[in-house]
């Protein structure tokens, strides 16, 4: 598999920041990492509104990845189980939807083209013996290489193509309430995309080792916040993080990311 391509431009790599994190530990939700470094991928819950409503996923209707004769009710509170789920990304499909016309979070995710490649990161727990263990940490748990991308979505698709995103987070929600098509992108990813079998330790290290803030400069780890924090607020914006055109010292950290974590 090869995501650098002859005669042409290093693609882009865009960050999104994916899944449970802090703010649902009080909800008992956490992405379960294991001690072999697999681990299970935890969406969110859905809003509100469409918790009662017909045609939504549930934590106990989604497969695990690793046993996949078990539903994802395994590691989330009996009486959490039955939450609809805001599924996205979706690695089976290999589609990710955002608001990106709507939300100045996903805005970054305009400047996306096919070819360019969408990494998701994830805060993961590390789980042992059927219990948290309080350790968690950030992970870049897949990628899509972007093949085609849907704009601006306002309405329906023409049946030929909502059948191939139709179970995208996104559409279930425009389909039960049509006020919810509001312009909302989907990104498709091309056949070399996925989830990664075992999680990338994401930390200190590798955020210095190929990331930049958005004046280009190095992350600032300031006294009094933990990494986890520092990384989370960081990348809680989609962005471009690696752009090899922009500089020759660029290009060599787009090169080290792809060769070491996508490729490697």
């Amino acid at each position: 598999m090869s995501l650098i391509h002859a005669n042409q431009p290093l693609p882009r790599i865009f960050l999104a920041n994916v899944g449970v994190n802090a703010s649902h530990i009080n909800l008992g939700l956490q992405s379960p990492r294991f001690p072999d470094g697999r681990f299970e991928f935890i969406p969110i819950p859905e809003l509100k509104e469409f918790q009662q409503a017909s045609g939504f996923v549930r934590y106990n209707q989604l497969q695990c990845w690793n046993e996949t004769n078990e539903s994802l009710a395994r590691y989330i509170p009996i009486n959490r189980a039955d939450l609809a789920v805001h599924a996205d990304p979706d690695f089976t499909a290999l589609t990710y939807g955002d608001e990106c016309g709507r939300t100045p979070r996903a805005a970054a995710l305009k400047q996306a083209q096919p070819g360019d490649i969408l990494v998701f990161l994830a805060r993961l727990a590390d789980y042992h013996n059927g219990l948290f263990t309080g350790q968690a940490g950030f992970y870049l748990v897949g990628f899509l290489e972007i093949a085609r991308i849907l704009k601006d979505i306002r309405a329906q698709l023409e049946p030929a193509n909502f059948a191939r995103y139709m179970h995208n987070a996104h559409f279930r929600r425009a389909q039960h309430d049509p006020r919810w098509y509001d312009g909302f992108y989907i990104f498709e990813g091309s056949a070399r995309s996925r989830r990664f079998q075992i999680a990338y330790p994401f930390g200190k290290a590798e955020a210095e080792q190929y990331l930049r803030d958005k004046s280009g400069q190095p992350f600032r780890w300031q006294e009094g916040r933990t990494e986890l924090q520092t990384i989370g607020s960081y990348t809680r914006t989609c962005r471009c993080v690696l752009d090899a055109g922009r500089s020759a010292e660029e290009k060599s950290r787009a090169l080290a990311f792809i060769g070491n974590i996508l490729l490697g």
